[in-house]
């Protein structure tokens, strides 16, 4: 016979994860952006945001791009995987989402003018969308 607790467990275990919202938010731009640099370069799957250190830069971080493939550059096991409706891919490197100030947590990446790749709090974001 089982015990209260088993049971518990056992319904736990039963139920469904609840999906959460990606940390990071990509603007159409940008997601069509990254998807054709992902064609463009052949035998990517996606792409990758990690961080490094960087005194020069404001926030003594700097985000880098790379592509990841199955045959090299593999996701980090703890990266958060953002599929885009483009069929795009997007890994963030776990480090770059808790980063202090310069964190991509509840950041929105776009584009600018000129196709580069900008990184956005949700509140400058959400200023320009009201313009």
């Amino acid at each position: 016979m089982l015990s209260g607790k088993c049971v518990r467990e056992a319904a736990r275990g039963l139920r469904a994860k609840r999906t959460l919202p990606p940390s990071v938010e990509v603007s159409r731009g940008a997601a069509q952006h990254l998807h054709n640099l992902v064609r463009a370069h052949g035998d990517a799957d996606g792409v990758r945001i990690s961080i490094t250190n960087d005194w020069k830069s404001s926030s003594g971080f700097s985000y880098l791009l790379s592509f990841v493939s199955a045959g090299h550059e593999a996701p980090a096991a703890g990266d958060e995987r953002i599929a885009l409706d483009s069929g795009t891919t997007v890994y963030i490197d776990r480090k770059a989402l808790w980063a202090g100030e310069g964190g991509l947590l509840g950041a929105v990446i776009d584009v600018d003018d000129n196709m580069n790749i900008e990184v956005k709090s949700t509140k400058e974001a959400d200023a320009e969308r009201r313009r």
